[in-house]
C-alpha cells in the first residue's frame, strides 16, 4: 500500500495536512516564472493512489488569453480516462473569460465535481495547441502539498507539437491547472497514521521467510545470494548481479523464467540451436509506460514474453557491460533494448506464449505443443505436475 507502485519498492511520499478539508481545494501548479524556463507542455497524466479525489475545476494560465485576444480562437480543455478512452469532461473558454488571477478556471459539469476513484488514470491536454499562440517559455512548479507523490501522483507531459508521453518533472511549463480535494481527508489522515503498525506487521512475517529461506539452503545449497530486492522492478538488476556470479560456469544456453512458470525443457533441450540465438515470443510496436519515459524512441525494439533462451554469447554481453546497461521497469523490456544493440537472431515461437489468455493451455502444453505456462499459483503449479 505504501509503494509508489507495484513494480517497484520506491517509498510512496504522502501526508495530509490538517487545514485539509472536502470544501478547500487543492491546486498543484504555481508560476516561478512566463518568461523563462522549460518549452511549453501542453498536457498531463496522472495517477489517483488509494484514496479518491474530486475535481472541481478546470483551468489553463491566463497569459494564453492574454496572448491570443485579437484571435477568434475557442480554448479547450479535455479530460480523458486512458485506459478506456472515455472523455469525462470537455470544456471550452472564450477569450473573454479571462480571469485577472494567474489561472482561468472553469467548473467542470457536475455540481459536486467530478469524483475519480483510486486506480484512475487520466490525461488532461488543451485541445489543438498549434493553432493557439502559446508562451515560448515559462517555469511551472509543483506545490507537492500532499507530499513529493500525493494521492493524484502526476506520471507524464505532452509537450507542444509531439503526441509522445515524456517523463515527469516538478519544474516544468504546463500550462493547465486544476483545483481538486480529498473525497474523505479525515479518513485519508487515519490511515496514513496506521502506516508504521502495518510496517510492523510486514517485518515479522519477512522474519518467517528468512527461517524458510536458511533451512532450504541447509538441505540443498541451491540458492544464489543477491545484494538487491525481489520485485519486477529489480529484476533487470537482479539478472546482471546472477550472471556474475556463474561466470565460471560452462553453458551454452540460458533459459530465463519466473517463479510462476511452468517449462516443457524437453521441448526446450530440443531446439537449442544458435550462437546468436534469442529465442522466444516477441511483442513489436510496444509504447514505453509511465516507468520507462527515460526511452526516448517512440516504441520499443522487439520485446520477448518472461520466459526466453539466450545463447551463451549475448548473455555474456550483460555482465561485461553491466554497469553501462540502462534498467527498465520490467526484465523483458531492458532485455529487449538490451539485446538490440547485438542484433541478435530473433527466434520467435509462438509456443512461448503461455499466458492465461491462451485458451485449453493446460492440455497444450501436455501435448508439447506450448513451451511455457505463465502466471501460475503454488497450487496451479503443484496441480498440473502431479497430473
Amino acid at each position: 500500500m505504501w509503494k509508489l507502485n507495484s513494480e517497484s519498492c520506491d517509498h510512496w511520499d504522502v501526508h495530509v495536512p490538517g487545514w485539509t478539508q472536502e470544501s478547500i481545494p487543492i491546486i498543484p501548479f504555481e508560476i516561478d516564472s512566463l518568461s523563462e524556463g522549460y518549452k511549453p507542455s501542453t498536457g498531463i497524466y496522472f495517477k489517483i493512489k488509494t484514496f479518491g479525489v474530486v475535481i472541481h475545476s478546470l483551468g489553463m494560465l491566463s497569459k494564453i488569453f492574454e496572448l491570443n485576444e485579437h484571435t477568434n480562437s475557442t480554448l479547450q480543455l479535455i479530460l480523458k480516462n486512458t485506459k478506456n478512452g472515455e472523455i469525462l469532461e470537455n470544456i471550452k473558454f472564450n477569450i473573454t473569460d479571462e480571469s485577472e488571477a494567474e489561472y482561468t478556471y472553469k467548473s467542470v459539469s457536475t455540481a459536486r465535481g467530478l469524483e475519480l476513484a483510486p486506480g484512475f488514470e487520466g490525461w488532461l491536454y488543451l485541445a489543438k495547441p498549434a493553432s493557439l499562440n502559446l508562451p515560448n517559455l515559462c517555469t511551472i512548479m509543483e506545490q507537492q502539498h500532499l507530499g513529493s507523490h500525493g494521492v493524484l501522483y502526476f506520471t507524464g507531459l505532452t509537450l507542444l507539437g509531439s503526441s509522445v508521453k515524456k517523463r515527469y518533472a516538478s519544474r516544468n511549463c504546463l500550462l493547465l491547472n486544476l483545483e481538486y480535494s480529498l473525497t474523505e481527508p479525515t479518513d485519508t489522515m487515519h490511515h496514513l497514521a496506521a502506516r508504521e503498525t502495518q510496517n510492523q506487521v510486514e517485518t515479522r512475517r519477512m522474519r518467517g521467510i528468512e527461517a524458510d529461506v536458511a533451512e532450504e539452503l541447509e538441505d540443498h545449497d541451491d540458492l544464489a545470494f543477491l545484494p538487491t530486492i525481489d520485485s519486477a522492478h529489480a529484476a533487470s538488476r537482479n539478472i546482471k548481479y546472477f550472471l556474475e556470479t556463474i561466470e565460471d560456469i560452462n553453458y551454452d544456453y540460458l533459459l530465463v523464467t519466473t517463479d510462476s512458470s511452468l517449462i516443457n525443457i524437453d521441448l526446450v533441450l530440443n531446439h537449442l540451436s544458435g550462437a546468436n540465438s534469442f529465442w522466444s515470443a516477441f511483442r513489436h510496436s510496444v509504447k514505453p509506460g509511465d516507468l520507462d519515459l527515460r526511452y526516448e524512441a517512440a516504441t520499443f525494439p522487439p520485446l520477448p514474453s518472461p520466459s526466453f533462451v539466450l545463447a551463451r554469447h549475448l548473455a555474456q554481453f550483460l555482465p561485461i557491460n553491466s554497469g553501462y546497461l540502462a534498467e527498465f521497469s520490467k526484465l523483458p523490456v531492458s532485455m529487449g533494448v538490451w539485446m538490440s544493440a547485438l542484433s541478435p537472431d530473433y527466434r520467435d515461437d509462438s509456443r512461448w506464449q503461455g499466458g492465461q489468455e491462451v485458451v485449453n493451455r493446460t492440455e497444450l502444453w501436455r501435448q508439447g505443443k506450448l513451451i511455457v505456462l505463465e502466471g501460475l499459483s503454488a497450487q496451479e503449479m503443484d496441480s498440473i505436475w502431479k497430473d
